[in-house]
């Protein structure tokens, strides 16, 4: 099993946890945390129709998930129509939803499972991880095995791994990261903003003092995206465009320690 290196670990929680605190970061990370607690609060695979699971999802993904502050709208939730990049946008289809039902009832899960899926794995991931909390979590990059390198003291290489098999890898190691950072106190985090969404629209909701497994889910993910955007500054090379900076393509951009970036001939 891979071990995270818990040095590394540790540095990255005490500058994510000033970082939501302090700055902007939280604000402009709550949409995610709002999608995930609207949607599972809607959507209940054991008992309803694929009809009305798709029609809620359908609908879902078309919804403005920021609140209050419209200045946060950056990145968005990139494979949802509403509150994404329209680039990176991924309709939800009935054959989706069939998978989602299938996959609520299995306790293991292989490539073959997958079969007839509509969204990319990354989108995928961002609704099981939510649907099925216990099951998946939400690895919505590829760009996110940056953050695994740097957490587990791995060296990997970019475009070089298969859609299935970074699916698979990454989910065990996004699912150790959270059992890690349920070690700590993170409440003051996002769980108000949670509470004060929720209640805003469903008033029979009851406020609550500690994360469902779909926060931690969507902690764990938010937590990823702030090493790889602010520990290892890689969205300064703009990793979310299909273009290279110049900086990088001069071999000016620092790499740091633990990361191998390879890129193929045609972009050198």
């Amino acid at each position: 099993m891979p071990q995270i290196n818990r040095r590394k670990f540790l540095d990255c929680l005490v500058k994510y946890k000033y970082e939501c605190l302090s700055t902007r970061w939280r604000r402009q990370q709550l949409h995610k945390f709002y999608f995930a607690n609207f949607l599972s609060s809607r959507v209940h695979l054991s008992f309803q129709s694929l009809s009305t699971i798709f029609e809620l999802c359908r609908r879902i993904q078309e919804k403005n998930f920021y609140f209050n502050d419209s200045a946060s709208k950056v990145e968005g939730i990139q494979f949802l129509k509403g509150s994404g990049n329209p680039k990176y946008t991924e309709a939800i289809t009935m054959d989706d939803v069939q998978l989602f039902k299938r996959l609520e009832k299995q306790d293991t899960y292989e490539e073959a499972d997958f079969l007839g899926r509509n969204l990319t794995y990354h989108a995928l991931s961002g609704w099981l991880g939510t649907l099925l909390p216990d099951k998946f979590v939400p690895v919505t990059s590829v760009h996110l095995k940056h953050s695994m390198s740097h957490l587990f003291d791995e060296r990997l290489l970019i475009y070089e791994e298969a859609p299935w098999d970074y699916f698979f890898r990454s989910q065990e190691r996004f699912l150790i990261t959270k059992e890690t950072l349920k070690e700590f106190e993170l409440r003051s985090l996002f769980l108000e903003d949670i509470n004060d969404y929720m209640n805003l629209h469903f008033p029979k909701y009851v406020s609550r003092s500690r994360y469902s497994e779909v926060d931690w889910n969507w902690i764990t993910q938010d937590f990823h995206v702030f090493v790889f955007r602010e520990m290892l500054h890689m969205d300064t090379i703009r990793l979310f465009s299909s273009e290279i900076s110049p900086e990088l393509a001069a071999n000016a951009w620092e790499v740091p320690d633990g990361i191998d970036i390879y890129m193929p001939a045609k972009h050198l």
